[in-house]
């Protein structure tokens, strides 16, 4: 057993070295080397690197944003779904997500108002868009959160 770990902790090192000669690492080969992070807290840290070294990548951020979320790091997982809302084209998706946050972290007055702000942005778009399924299937889960006394179904 003792060898076994040994070995583990020699390739994570190998793995390490690896990345670091790869002038641009895909995305792919960080989240498989965070993977083997033994906490979730350590694969956040390795994902957080790989982006300050590569800049902005979408794989990156959504493993990073799940991760927050499942340490219950609520504050973190705003401030990462505001700067992704702040770079989007299309914001209702961020804003809905946003709302998702605020409503497990126990803010039902913020998580109604991020609702309401999707629900505008889905508004705003051109009607051919307003039509699209995923459109339909936004509004639908967003007017069920502001239609409930308190929003509590992510």
């Amino acid at each position: 057993l003792e060898f076994r770990r040994v070995l583990f902790r020699s390739a994570i090192k190998d793995y390490d070295l690896a990345l670091l000669k790869i002038a641009s690492p895909t995305p792919e080969l960080v989240l498989a080397r965070a993977a083997l992070g033994p906490t979730t807290a350590d694969t956040l840290d390795i994902i957080n690197l790989a982006l300050t070294r590569l800049g902005p990548a979408m794989t990156l951020e959504l493993r990073a944003l799940s991760l927050e979320e499942s340490l219950g790091r609520h504050d973190a997982a705003l401030q990462r779904v505001d700067r992704l809302t702040a770079n989007a084209e299309r914001r209702e998706g961020w804003l809905k997500r946003r709302g998702d946050i605020l409503n497990r972290a126990q803010r039902p007055a913020e998580a109604r108002a991020a609702y309401a702000a999707a629900m505008a942005e889905l508004e705003r778009l051109p009607a051919w868009l307003r039509q699209s399924p995923d459109a339909i299937r936004l509004a639908a889960q967003l007017q069920q959160r502001l239609n409930s006394p308190s929003p509590d179904q992510p």
